[in-house]
């Protein structure tokens, strides 16, 4: 079974965009083990979720490359276009 590759690319885009926004948390975590989750954390992800689909993977062109590397090009590009957004929220 061949897996189609704009679904790595699209699961590759919700690596980015959940990883970036998860890192800020875990960096607190570090510091203060028993730190709660923040709700501006989930809203921020959905937020940068919801404008990354709708304007981001549109604009993603899908390298024509093995499978690893259009995932990882999927992961780099949603991780900087949310990073962007993220700064934009902010």
């Amino acid at each position: 079974m061949e897996i189609p590759i704009e679904l790595i690319a699209f699961i590759g885009i919700a690596f980015g965009v959940i990883g970036r926004t998860l890192l800020p948390y875990f960096k607190k975590l570090e510091g203060e083990p028993n730190l709660g989750f923040e709700i501006r954390y989930l809203t921020t992800a959905v937020m940068s979720g919801i404008i990354t689909a709708i304007f981001i993977y549109p604009t993603f062109v899908i390298p024509e490359e093995t499978i690893f590397l259009v995932f990882v090009s999927a992961v780099i590009f949603a991780w900087g276009a949310n990073d962007i957004v993220n700064k934009m929220i902010k």
